[in-house]
């Protein structure tokens, strides 16, 4: 049960929608998460104390962590119900609520840096088709919570080739699902916090994951022989959703902040993946009875040929010409950095 929001001025059933922040000294906004906090929380985290020191302690954004008020799959409902004010939404989870949206869960995109991958998701953020899609669901696009690019840790025998996923049941969200698939993999479409268990049960042979940090923070080194290093599947496009009665009803000073926060939850993202690699890869690479796998420059040419450029296609000719113009917005951006 989602705990009484912290406004002056006393709280409405559902919450928010009929309190006016500018006339509340105080403010708290409920943010869904799930998980303990790890890298990926650290620019929500960075956030939070931004808006908290912007307002003199007047703002306060409530991190709730293993999704305590919402379940990773419903945070986007929650936030059309008004049951939160914000959370992390990835696309993949539910791809047929935000299918626009899922361009930015395409496969080995050419997103090579920081610097791209941001140009990308913010163009795609920004674009009036993405607008459209989080306001069907009363919310829209605070910052993108970035995610380096995915990797497998599995059990059981170690893939030698590409060819060795064919057959092979693996966890993998949204395009980089669809990219498995074509390399002959079949799916299991499973939240983060499932990974431990899925993965020892022998359920799945392969769990995807951004690589470093998400392996260790989830345990599955622990029960894991192999790991591929190399293979760079692509990202998932996980943004933060606010609604957008919560954030009309903020003092134009605290809408700057809010906007100007989101430079600041792009630095601690980038500087967290920084320090977990020099944390956990001397962790995997110590550990004897876990084989890093790292696949041959012709290897990944093919992963490329049969996973990358036709999953991108079907994906345009799917959404039409609103995905294609989203699509190309995203490509444009990224090849200007």
């Amino acid at each position: 049960m989602l705990k009484k929001m912290l406004m002056a001025g006393a709280a409405a059933a559902i919450g928010f929608g009929a309190i006016s922040a500018q006339a509340a000294d105080k403010l708290t906004w409920d943010y869904s998460w799930w998980g303990n906090p790890r890298a990926v929380t650290k620019g929500t985290e960075a956030v939070a104390k931004y808006l908290d020191e912007q307002t003199g302690g007047a703002w306060t954004l409530k991190i709730h962590y293993g999704g305590a008020i919402s379940p990773p799959k419903e945070n986007i409902d929650n936030i059309k119900r008004g049951a939160i004010h914000a959370g992390t939404v990835c696309t993949g989870y539910h791809p047929g609520k935000n299918p626009i949206n899922g361009a930015g869960d395409l496969p080995f995109m050419p997103f090579g840096t920081w610097d791209k991958m941001i140009a990308a998701y913010e163009a795609l953020r920004t674009h009036p088709e993405s607008q459209k899609e989080w306001k069907k669901w009363g919310g829209q696009a605070w910052y993108v919570n970035l995610l380096p690019n995915y990797e497998f840790f599995g059990s059981g025998e170690p893939p030698k080739t590409i060819a060795d996923f064919n057959g092979k049941t693996v966890r993998g969200l949204g395009g980089i699902g669809e990219a498995m698939k074509k390399l002959g993999a079949s799916l299991k479409s499973a939240p983060a916090p499932e990974a431990y268990e899925l993965l020892e049960r022998g359920v799945v042979w392969g769990w995807s994951f951004p690589y470093s940090y998400t392996f260790g923070a989830f345990r599955l080194h622990e029960i894991s022989t192999w790991y591929t290093s190399n293979l760079q599947l692509g990202s998932n496009h996980c943004p933060t959703i606010t609604s957008i009665k919560a954030y009309k009803k903020l003092p134009d000073e605290w809408k700057r902040h809010y906007q100007n926060s989101r430079k600041v939850a792009y630095a601690a993202l980038i500087q967290a993946y920084a320090d977990s690699d020099k944390k956990w890869i001397p962790i995997y690479q110590s550990m004897k009875n876990l084989k890093e796998v790292r696949f041959s420059d012709a290897e990944l040419a093919e992963a490329k040929s049969k996973g990358g450029k036709p999953v991108w296609d079907e994906w345009v000719k799917a959404q039409g010409p609103a995905g294609k113009a989203v699509f190309d917005a995203m490509v444009a951006a990224a090849a200007s950095k």
